[in-house]
């Protein structure tokens, strides 16, 4: 997913055609889920039930943002990405490193609450997306998304590596987002559900000092583990 962040940063065509694959992922799920599907002559109202079912999951849900911090960009490729051979993989987009040129990167360390304590969500699909877009339309996807690349769980006191998967009710995540550049206020978003509110720092901005910061757990914030 290297190129994501130029995708969605300038290139909207192809930013396009990456949120539409999700959601009509998201759809073939909810579909699957019910034992249904399209048929040969789909209902078109049916279609975008399921479109905003699918992607409202998090509808409703809070974040309270306990830190934010500029990061140095990852190492590596998102460990979410779909490996080589298998059927949902993207050459060109999925296991490639992220090049720096084309966002900053943030560490932001936040709780998320669903507005149905029993909702079933999985982290590993936030991303966030500028704080003024709120478009009439409940489908419209914005051209200016960041990316996740990878997280970690608060879990018994300490963060531990999030994996892909669902998860039910509220969580506390620390999440290396890349972010196309000049975005300076930004907020959740899971497909159509967009929640939340934070305040990035200028990149260059230097990073609290170790045990700064009362919101987060001792030992203070490491972003090694996330950048490796």
């Amino acid at each position: 997913m290297r190129a994501i962040l130029n995708l969605l940063n300038g290139n909207f065509t192809w930013a396009a055609v990456v949120v539409l694959g999700l959601v009509a992922f998201a759809v073939w799920k909810f579909f699957r889920r019910r034992g249904g599907g399209f048929g040969v002559f789909p209902d078109p109202e049916a279609i975008q039930q399921a479109f905003l079912e699918s992607g409202n999951t998090l509808k409703g849900a809070t974040a309270t943002v306990h830190a934010v911090q500029v990061a140095g960009p990852p190492v590596g490729p998102s460990p979410y990405d779909p490996k080589e051979g298998d059927e949902d993989f993207a050459e060109g987009l999925d296991g490639e490193d992220w090049d720096p040129n084309e966002g900053d990167f943030y560490l932001i360390d936040a709780t998320i609450t669903p507005a149905d304590a029993n909702t079933k969500w999985d982290p590993t699909a936030l991303g966030v997306v500028t704080a003024d877009f709120n478009p009439k339309d409940p489908m419209e996807v914005s051209d200016r998304m960041g990316a996740l690349h990878s997280a970690e769980r608060f879990v018994n006191g300490k963060f531990v590596t999030l994996k892909e998967g669902d998860l039910k009710g509220e969580q506390r995540l620390r999440m290396l987002f890349g972010i196309p550049k000049e975005l300076r206020e930004v907020k959740f978003c899971m497909m159509f559900a967009r929640f939340g509110h934070i305040r990035l720092p200028k990149p260059g901005t230097p990073a609290p000092k170790t045990g700064s910061s009362p919101a987060l757990p001792k030992p203070a914030f490491n972003a090694s583990k996330l950048l490796k």
